[in-house]
């Protein structure tokens, strides 16, 4: 899987036109050199290297010297049987490389995607005042508005985009990194209340965040924890409140009070 996320970031700092920290784009850099080296090697074979060995006995030498004959050895020994083992090893240690980049600066790249995630947000927010409580793929309807509403709506697809691939980034930095706990996708970019969330779902779009009155917030490392633990908290006490509502009218039935 690492692959797949270390792909998946970097496709979205492309599509939403953020730079990594030097560190990390550094890495990045390192491991495409790394990939074209290994894809590049020619893996010689077993007749190469008996040839080359004749070549430096008949040429007087010592074939277990020869610079030719070692060379061969080495590709060999490097590509492994298939000839794939150079590639998968050397695209295994720029992975590695990439990995630490991205944990020792997992704020930096989250920061960035919060910046444009949460710009994205904002506009989604003025869109909606133009477009009012619509669907986006109400087209007709929001078209018929006039022009201030189809600007707003094409705005409002572009940034309901750029925030959905921040969110997925968010959750590839995290799986990659191991950053910080899971987090239900709703709360990663926004801050809602118990009944909110509920009327919005657990992994609900941004723009139906906006519709239900929320603010496009894309978690930190901490608040990613402190809204999960208040999320959890609300729902301790609201089953604590029905607990002690069934009581009461238990007990009243009953005759208890």
């Amino acid at each position: 899987m690492t692959s797949a996320q270390i792909s998946h970031i970097r496709t979205t700092f492309k599509n939403i036109g953020a730079t990594f920290p030097r560190p990390v784009a550094q890495a990045i850099a390192d491991l495409d050199t790394l990939t074209a080296a290994g894809t590049s090697l020619r893996v010689p074979t077993s007749e190469d290297l008996y040839a080359a060995a004749a070549e430096a006995v008949l040429s007087d030498g010592d074939m277990l010297e020869d610079s030719h004959v070692i060379r061969i050895i080495t590709a060999q020994t490097l590509a492994g049987p298939t000839g794939q083992a150079l590639s998968y090893g050397l695209a295994q240690a720029g992975a590695q490389r990439i990995t630490d980049a991205f944990t020792q600066h997992a704020d930096a790249v989250l920061a960035t995607l919060k910046d444009k995630a949460d710009a994205a947000g904002q506009v989604l927010a003025s869109s909606y005042d133009i477009i009012g409580d619509l669907d986006l793929s109400a087209s007709e309807q929001i078209l018929s508005k006039g022009p201030d509403a189809a600007m707003a709506w094409a705005s409002a697809k572009v940034s309901a985009q750029t925030v959905r691939e921040c969110s997925q980034a968010w959750f590839s930095l995290a799986e990659l990194t191991r950053l910080t706990s899971t987090i239900a996708p709703t709360l990663r970019i926004a801050d809602l209340d118990l009944d909110t969330f509920e009327q919005v779902g657990r992994a609900a779009d941004p723009w139906d965040i906006i519709r239900a009155g929320g603010t496009i917030d894309l978690a930190t490392r901490t608040t990613a924890k402190e809204r999960t633990a208040a999320h959890a908290a609300a729902l301790q006490a609201r089953q604590a409140d029905h607990d002690g509502a069934f009581t009461k009218e238990y007990r009243k039935t009953h005759s208890f009070i």
